[in-house]
């Protein structure tokens, strides 16, 4: 089964909060979105600010892109990404960090990551003989544990094959059950024990700090303006830069009800028209329609759900796919996810677009 990061999020967050766990702070990646480039390596100016090259030393180091071995495929957050690969003769690329404070023997900690692959990478290597060759192998990426620079202390998880060519939010669950650790080490293979047979790659980006889930509801990890920088939906109405990510989410910025819910008000449609013209560019796309208010009302995932099935109605009125849409009511389980600043009716009837 998918994973869906938020619905993840928001299940482990209220089992632990219910649990009035001790506190634990937030741990912050220094370079999280591979941004900078560090032009004193001995090797090449190529690998990213803040991590520690892990991987074999007699190859090059992972690459920030995009533009090098055919790689083109635009960034999911700011103006470039990091490309790790794993080669015929066993060797694979790695990068470590050394974290701020430590993770915690025990604590479990949410991390998120945009990750996905790159079919047209090509590549020289020592045996192809020089020759350029295909990097298009599934690859799988992997985090560990450490308390030394690049040391695989304890495995706290890994994705599946990495075969998606569009950026795909994946969320991590890390527990260190052995020891508590220094270094973050994050890198790519076919097995834990396994040697590759091909040449693979997995692009990384837009990553976030590590959140333990052991945190108070009156800490730091519920504020607003944290909620805000790493949670908050982007709005429906601005362009996909570099197209749809799977499970990222999207707000229907502007969308309000008739009275007693009978409509949506045509004053407020345009981020839905947005949609619409996303849709029909993306035709393989599916989204769920997710509705949340904060509404007063005994009933509130009953209006909610009714106001979802309104938007999914209007979608396929425009001429969506019924198959392309799901739709469900949140009520106001999820609204401490989105931001507190919005005003009015907007922010009494939140509609929130999960790309699938």
């Amino acid at each position: 089964m998918k994973k869906r990061p938020f619905l993840v999020l928001f299940t482990l967050l209220s089992a632990v909060f219910g649990a009035a766990a001790q506190s634990a702070a937030v741990i912050y990646l220094r370079n999280p979105s591979f941004e900078e480039k560090d032009f004193s390596h001995p090797k090449a100016p190529e690998i990213a600010q803040s991590w520690l090259d892990c991987g074999d030393k007699n190859y090059m180091p992972p690459v920030i892109q995009p533009g090098k071995f055919g790689i083109v495929a635009p960034p999911s957050d700011g103006d470039s990404y990091i490309s790790m690969v794993i080669r015929a003769d066993g060797t694979h690329g790695a990068l470590s960090q050394a974290l701020a404070q430590p993770l915690a023997l025990g604590t479990t900690y949410l991390w998120f990551a945009d990750v996905c692959t790159s079919n047209t990478m090509t590549s020289p290597t020592r045996l192809s003989q020089g020759r350029s060759v295909s990097f298009d192998a599934p690859a799988k990426f992997y985090v560990w544990g450490g308390n030394t620079a690049c040391e695989k202390a304890e495995l706290l998880d890994s994705t599946d094959w990495v075969k998606n060519t569009n950026w795909k939010r994946h969320t991590f669950t890390l527990t260190p059950r052995k020891n508590s650790y220094q270094y973050l080490r994050i890198e790519i293979c076919t097995a834990v024990n396994g040697q590759p047979t091909a040449n693979g790659n997995v692009l990384v980006d837009n990553t976030t700090p590590l959140f333990p889930l052991t945190a108070s509801p009156t800490d730091s990890l519920l504020t607003a303006d944290f909620l805000k920088k790493w949670f908050n939906p982007r709005l429906l109405s601005e362009p996909w830069k570099g197209g749809p990510v799977a499970g990222s989410l999207h707000l229907a910025d502007g969308l309000t009800f008739a009275k007693n819910d009978k409509s949506i008000k045509s004053s407020g449609t345009a981020s839905l028209e947005a949609l619409v013209k996303k849709l029909n560019k993306f035709s393989h796309l599916k989204v769920e329609i997710g509705a949340h208010t904060a509404a007063n009302v005994d009933n509130a995932t009953e209006v909610s759900a009714h106001r979802a099935q309104l938007v999914a109605n209007w979608l396929i009125e425009k001429g969506i796919e019924p198959q392309r849409i799901t739709h469900k009511g949140y009520g106001k389980t999820m609204l401490f996810l989105y931001d507190e600043t919005a005003r009015g009716e907007e922010a009494r009837n939140l509609v929130v677009v999960r790309v699938e």
